[in-house]
């Protein structure tokens, strides 16, 4: 059973006619810590013998940003032999699967609290599965990110821009699998709410997922909402500035957060590029910076919990290398 004690959400919705909620509990339920199994830890760690693409290459210099191995990860990610190599289909996994133990076991996969820490602070994610949602930081790293805010909530919250307005002034629906605008003016919000602008990626305290449960208001706006388009881009961030929901700010322009600022999702927009952050070392996929390597080094550097995107097609090395960094810290904060 979960205890009593505050439980950070972090949370991925996808909301389109309907909303859909997803709470999968990640807390150890068979094997707790235990501190005199820490020198046991050690087999968890990725060796060469794991073989994963990241040996090719030197994921150390990589992540230090020097020049040569970006140019050799660069060179190797272009070559039509190395994609080949680093794609696994479908059967691979099937087959995989049909040991479920054999298959946690070979992967490495961390299925207990590394910490009593960990242990004593368990973390829930809703998230909608997608191979683009990877994290910078260990989970002892997100345990303490999450005790630092001191009972407050971390979301993207800023006045809705004028040239969105269209999405919440006109009622939308479906036609051939597409959200269209209708001719149809919406009633203004439920108890004159501000919509606010915002994304899908929000850590909350369970507060303020009760709050979206069980207050009238809350209620009413997501009712509202439902013919509205993309209404994750405001839904979230509207709730972050209610009165008397938990963790939440007043609806003063003085509290609007921006993604940037907010530690769930880190992204380059290529408009910002050279001006907020340096420019994408991958390649743009609808305005968004799919990740290579070269953007390893700037992307450990920042306090955001998971990025996006990544793409273990086009630029393998990038996930290969931070997953192999953050498996070596999980298990050197141990010690």
């Amino acid at each position: 059973m979960i205890s009593q004690k505050k439980v950070w959400l972090l949370l991925k919705f996808t909301v389109a006619l309907k909303l859909l909620w997803m709470i999968s509990l990640l807390r150890c339920l068979n094997i707790r810590w235990d501190p005199s199994n820490i020198l046991g830890y050690r087999w968890l760690d990725y060796t060469d013998a794991d073989c994963g693409p990241e040996n090719v290459c030197n994921c150390s210099a990589v992540l230090q940003g020097e020049r040569e191995a970006l140019e050799q990860a660069k060179l190797l990610t272009s070559t039509k032999d190395f994609q080949k190599s680093v794609q696994i289909p479908n059967a691979y996994y099937i087959n995989a699967n049909l040991d479920c133990g054999k298959f946690k076991s070979s992967r490495k996969y961390l299925t207990f609290p590394l910490s009593r820490e960990e242990e004593d602070f368990p973390l829930a994610y809703s998230m909608v599965v997608h191979h683009k949602d990877f994290p910078l930081k260990t989970n002892l790293e997100i345990v303490r990110a999450l005790q630092s805010l001191k009972g407050s909530n971390s979301l993207e919250s800023e006045k809705l821009p004028e040239n969105k307005q269209w999405r919440v002034s006109h009622a939308h629906q479906i036609v051939d699998g597409q959200i269209q605008p209708t001719e149809n003016i919406k009633e203004p919000p439920p108890f004159n709410l501000s919509i606010m602008s915002g994304n899908a990626y929000i850590v909350v305290n369970r507060g303020y997922i009760r709050s979206v449960l069980e207050d009238n208001r809350i209620l009413a706006l997501i009712e509202w909402a439902k013919d509205t388009f993309s209404p994750d881009e405001f839904l979230w961030a509207t709730i972050q500035r209610l009165p008397g929901v938990p963790g939440s700010k007043r609806p003063s322009p003085k509290y609007d957060m921006t993604d940037i600022n907010a530690i769930a999702r880190l992204v380059k927009w290529r408009l910002h590029e050279g001006e907020v952050y340096p420019e994408c070392q991958g390649n743009h996929v609808r305005d968004i910076c799919v990740y290579g390597a070269g953007d390893l080094q700037w992307l450990l550097q920042q306090h955001h919990l998971f990025a996006n995107k990544f793409d273990t097609d086009t630029y393998p090395i990038a996930v290969y290398c931070l997953e192999k960094y953050l498996r070596h810290k999980a298990l050197a904060e141990l010690f």
